[in-house]
């Protein structure tokens, strides 16, 4: 069987044989399930000739992808390391995934680098050392299959990387050029778009092995995802069917992503042209330079939510931004200071859930009476009657400038 497992995916390389019918095959020969990833764990290939009930399986099928939180499961006793270092396929601790079945896992190298897995999951019959050398001989093969379409997927993402770049910096300034120039790349722009950046935290650290990864994750949001890297940023444009909502559109497997890799992620507003996406490039530039450092612990950010914050940054450190001081706010910090209190952040509570006591003392887990109380402190610091409309957007304004001045600390 061996003999003749090898030399059939031998020839199925040879006739360059998309890699989900090798694995069709494979499965079939092994009796098993069998799963193909690229080295960030997203899903390339798998088994699909019956449904395979196991819960690990089943969720990284869903989701295309094997999430951070179960690539760290796995890695029970150093299981990633260990795999690095042998020369043969290894089964994952069964601590790992108590209750589960057995999977067996081998590295897809090219060259002297890892850049893939192949798991063999044993749910049809047991996984003997036939199958685990018959593994290893098929992780070799589609190593070169992977060597091959790697060259060519390089020089496609070269052109796209430059294509991208020529749209956002507003090189090319008309949308029939664009979507031209596009399809003979083979991609279809929809009718709405937008740009996503990310970066990291510091400008240290470096994010470029994770750029394949999280344009995976947007496809899955959207319809088409190109992007450009300047060496510390990634810009993706995003193209949809539909006018996106911002916020839906950052689903929770993007933000356990961010989160987990300490990256700050900059939305911009959706367009309706092509040819808008250098405003929106500029949008998530402005964002980026406002929400330096660690942002306070915020690793989101959306321009629509945005803009106000800019419009008050530029007043208060522009020219003459000492006009717009509010000196009745500043007396509500000494006194914080002074006593130990927390008027500005009831006050802050306070304007974010519109003037709603209830709300208010929800989100800050004290008594209805306890923020009565302390909202009448507040009015008698301020000596200010905040029910005015506008004496209460100038409170707003100052505190909202406060809290960026504290994000970028």
């Amino acid at each position: 069987m061996f003999a003749q497992f090898s030399l059939e995916v031998a020839g199925m390389l040879s006739r360059s044989t998309s890699l989900s019918t090798i694995v069709q095959y494979a499965g079939r020969m092994l009796g098993n399930p069998l799963m193909v990833t690229d080295e960030t764990f997203c899903v390339l290939a798998y088994t699909q000739s019956q449904p395979v009930p196991d819960p690990v399986w089943q969720e990284i099928i869903s989701n295309r992808s094997s999430s951070p939180r179960l690539v760290d499961q796995t890695n029970v006793n150093g299981f990633w390391k260990r795999l690095e270092n042998s020369p043969a396929p290894l089964f994952v601790d069964e601590e790992a995934f108590k209750g589960c079945a057995k999977r067996a896992v081998a590295k897809i190298k090219v060259g002297s680098r890892t850049k893939g897995y192949i798991a063999l999951l044993e749910y049809d019959r047991p996984i003997d050392e036939e199958d685990m050398q018959a593994l290893q001989m098929l992780a070799e093969m589609l190593g070169i299959k992977f060597h091959e379409e790697s060259s060519v997927s390089e020089a496609v993402g070269q052109m796209r990387d430059r294509f991208a770049k020529e749209i956002l910096t507003g090189a090319i300034d008309s949308e029939k050029t664009i979507r031209r120039r596009a399809e003979t790349m083979k991609l279809k722009f929809s009718a709405w778009h937008m740009v996503v950046s990310v970066r990291p935290v510091s400008a240290e650290e470096y994010i470029g092995r994770h750029l394949d990864v999280l344009s995976d994750l947007f496809k899955r949001a959207a319809g088409l995802c190109i992007y450009t890297f300047d060496g510390i940023s990634a810009y993706y444009i995003l193209s949809f069917p539909k006018k996106p909502d911002e916020k839906n559109m950052i689903r929770r497997t993007v933000q356990e992503y961010i989160v987990q890799n300490r990256f700050l992620c900059f939305v911009s507003r959706a367009a309706g042209r092509l040819t808008d996406l250098e405003n929106c490039c500029r949008e998530v530039r402005e964002m980026a330079e406002t929400f330096r450092g660690s942002a306070g612990g915020k690793t989101i950010f959306f321009y629509k939510y945005f803009a106000p914050c800019a419009m008050i940054q530029k007043a208060f450190e522009g020219n003459g931004g000492e006009i717009y001081r509010c000196e009745a706010l500043e007396r509500l910090v000494r006194y914080d200071q002074e006593y130990g209190t927390h008027c500005v952040e009831t006050l802050r509570s306070f304007f974010r859930n519109n003037q709603n006591v209830s709300d208010t003392a929800k989100e800050l887990f004290l008594h209805r009476n306890t923020v009565n109380y302390r909202i009448a402190k507040i009015r008698e610091i301020l000596g200010e009657d905040f029910d005015d409309h506008r004496i209460r957007l100038h409170l707003q304004m100052t505190v909202m400038y406060m809290d960026i001045v504290q994000m970028n600390k």
